[in-house]
């Protein structure tokens, strides 16, 4: 979409700067939600050796999400089908070449195996069936496995030979590159390219057939790299790989034993070359990543396109009548460079024009690489769109991460350990980025709303943390993100995608444990945590248990028990019920709250209680001595000791009255057993009177019931001074 400046109004500009501005803070202000909703393993599946990418979708036609690996130095793909009960089986495997048909050898080493590094999962002919592409970095080829005959979900491994079938194998950037044919019955060709530094060579037709004719390949050293020896009889066959240095000259010698005409052996070849230096850049394609969508608008059906990391550029593909092809830009636009080693692709609208793009990462340059579809049927890369993401980013992933509608972008930071964040502005166009820590170098990177509240989320795979992360978004405040919770994933954890991968309507999260050579599935639970009562807590009468949600988890309703008995479901919060202990036996009870997000995630916590609805019993009170004489002067002293029996232990208040009015509290804690409250014959005021009083005692337990015993009584009397004479002086009751 094409934005007239000229015509834009100030207004609409203001707008604009605006809303970035407000994007830029949502995103800034990340909070922390305590306990957030909480990932864990629970599934882990083998794969072959060395799962890097993966991918998450239908594969065979039954509604259901499968995963699909690439198995880096297995030389294969590993499928697990979801079964109807919700479960993945086993890994399918899926050879790409056998090692003895591959023709590619380098010196001092006899074979080379493939190294698969992306996959894609789409409609690819448009039949309605999804099918696989495999990206191999290092033979330099896309593998089209065409869904074959769908299959019914019944028993699928006995059927599984006819599920996939290999279909078509496609060297990118054309796997070797023609640049002279030969063809003379014997002789000698001296070859060499500025920049070439590896050859090799395709026979249409090599018949050696006198004794002692052989075909040559010799360095600039004059050394015999290979040759045919006759008898040799050979159609549509590929040399191996020779390795020179630049400016090197390969000579090609045909040697014969007899005069032409004698001679039966006869040779055509055509000789094939690389481009470009090994050590700036690699002179083959090297497709790492893929990702799939309409990415050509006047083109019905879906289009893949790859990551070349070597040749820094992207190229596309498309299936014609069964067969995948490399599509070439139109001769007026330029090749399709990117001027960055990229890992990392994915597709989406990146400027609100309802068509296809995608997006890149630079390895070496660390920027995000926006490109656009044009109305000129290929792509425009405009280096003004791009931005940086942080040291060596791996991978991206593009999402609308605040609720706007739009496509954003989201890039990994290997080297600087952080995921970065551009939102689309309602121009197309990205506001300045915004960096969030995550843990040790992060690789995976997809966007889902794995916390089922509506919002999507940021998942990473952090390779040295043995981890994934998770960002999840605010949803009352868009945009806003919490920092990282990671939770463990494997060994390596290399790619990350989400899908419902136990058939229940969530959304869970899988992960490539590399180093491990499984895959691990991690299934969201929605977090809740007790308010009330406290864990172990006495409670009588009518109580409020209660659980709370945390902010950043998606809770539908929560479902409360108590001595596994149903005790009712709420769907709003505050997520509480009543309880009236009176109705229940004394004793130890659980509680139990199961929170479910709405998708069949649910998440169990219980709590236990004491109910007490017994009042303690206050027994055997006595006051000792009684009467008592407490001191008026100086030189006497004498209290007065309540003693009493508590059934429960608590809290004791004595109060006692004077005629009937309350003159003294006295407040202590209570033992289970016997207890002793002491008074000096002090009213509250200070104050002491000869008098007749009455007491009562009262035990409040933890539960706060409150037991009392019978009303008590005791005598005040007073001693005084008295003089004898003297110096002597006696005690006489007063």
């Amino acid at each position: 979409m094409q934005i007239d400046r000229r015509a834009t109004s100030r207004r609409h500009i203001l707008a604009i700067i605006l809303i970035g501005l407000l994007s830029m803070i949502f995103l800034a202000a990340s909070s922390t939600p305590a306990d957030a909703t909480t990932f864990s393993v629970t599934t882990k599946k083998d794969t072959s050796m060395t799962p890097t990418a993966l991918a998450v979708g239908d594969v065979n036609s039954d509604g259901r999400d499968d995963v699909v690996t690439a198995n880096f130095n297995g030389n294969s793909i590993s499928v697990f089908l979801q079964e109807t009960s919700g479960t993945l089986t086993d890994a399918i495997t899926y050879t790409l070449l056998p090692t003895d048909e591959m023709p590619i050898t380098r010196p001092g080493m006899e074979w080379l195996r493939t190294h698969p590094s992306g996959v894609v999962i789409a409609d690819m002919d448009g039949d309605g069936h999804n099918d696989v592409v495999v990206s191999d970095q290092w033979y330099w080829s896309l593998y089209y496995f065409q869904q074959d005959n769908p299959l019914s979900y019944t028993d699928p491994l006995d059927d599984t030979p006819d599920l996939w079938q290999p279909h078509d194998t496609y060297a990118t950037k054309a796997l070797v590159q023609p640049v002279d044919a030969v063809g003379t019955p014997f002789g000698e060709v001296e070859l060499s390219h500025p920049d070439a530094f590896a050859y090799r060579f395709y026979f249409d037709e090599l018949n050696l057939n006198q004794p002692g004719d052989r075909l040559q390949f010799i360095d600039s050293a004059g050394v015999v790299q290979y040759e045919y020896v006759a008898p040799v009889s050979l159609e549509d066959e590929w040399t191996p790989w020779f390795f020179t240095y630049r400016d090197d000259i390969m000579k090609v010698k045909f040697v014969v034993t007899a005069d032409p005409p004698a001679s039966t052996s006869t040779w055509t070849i055509t000789l094939y070359q690389t481009a470009q230096d090994y050590k700036e850049t690699h002179p083959f394609s090297q497709p790492y990543s893929l990702a799939a969508g309409d990415l050509l608008e006047h083109v019905p059906g879906v289009e893949v396109v790859s990551s070349n990391y070597l040749n820094k550029n992207f190229e596309v593909f498309k299936v014609f009548d069964g067969q995948l092809y490399k599509l070439s830009a139109p001769r007026d636009l330029q090749e399709n460079i990117i001027d960055a080693r990229c890992y990392g692709v994915a597709v989406g609208d990146l400027n609100y024009d309802l068509t296809d793009d995608f997006a890149m990462v630079g390895w070496d340059n660390g920027n995000a690489i926006p490109v656009r579809q044009s109305s000129t049927g290929w792509f425009i890369h405009n280096t003004a769109l791009d931005f940086a993401v942080g040291q060596n980013p791996f991978a991206v992933a593009i999402g609308d991460v605040n609720q706007d509608r739009r496509n954003d972008i989201v890039a990994t930071a290997y080297g600087e350990d952080q995921v970065t964040v551009a939102i689309q502005n309602t121009a197309g166009y990205f506001f300045k980025p915004v960096n969030f820590q995550t843990g040790p170098q992060p690789m995976g990177v997809t966007v889902a709303d794995v916390t089922a509240d509506g919002a999507n989320d940021i998942i990473v795979a952090n390779s040295h943390g043995n981890s994934i992360g998770v960002f999840t978004q605010n949803t009352s405040q868009p945009g806003i993100f919490s920092n990282e919770a990671t939770f463990p994933a494997g060994w390596y954890p290399y790619s990350v995608g989400t899908g419902d991968l136990d058939g229940d309507g969530g959304t869970e999260i899988v992960v490539t444990n590399s180093n491990d050579d499984n895959i691990a599935v991690l299934q969201p639970t929605p977090q809740i945590v007790w308010s009330s009562p406290a864990s172990g807590a006495r409670v009588r009468g009518t109580i409020n248990p209660a659980v709370v949600a945390p902010s950043g988890t998606g809770i539908d309703n929560v479902r409360f028990s108590m001595d596994s008995l149903p005790r009712g479901t709420v769907y709003d919060a505050p997520y509480a019920f009543a309880l009236d202990t009176a109705l229940e036996s004394d004793g130890t009870h659980t509680l139990t709250a199961t929170a479910d997000d709405g998708c069949g995630h649910t998440y169990t916590t219980s709590r236990s209680f004491v109910s007490d609805n017994t009042k303690p019993v206050v027994s055997y009170i006595s006051a000792y001595p009684n009467p008592f004489y407490p001191i008026r002067r100086d030189g006497y002293k004498d209290n007065c000791s309540f003693k009493f029996k508590s059934s429960e232990a608590g809290s004791i208040v004595l109060r006692i009255y004077y005629s009937g009015r309350l003159i003294k509290t006295l407040t202590q804690s209570a033992r289970a057993g016997w207890n002793t409250v002491v008074w000096d014959g002090r009213w509250s005021s200070g104050r002491r009177v000869v008098g007749n009083y009455t007491y009562r005692v009262y035990v409040k337990d933890a539960a706060g019931n409150v037991g009392y015993s019978t009303v008590g009584r005791v005598s005040v009397r007073l001693y005084v001074l008295v003089r004898v004479g003297s110096n002597k002086v006696r005690l006489v009751p007063h």
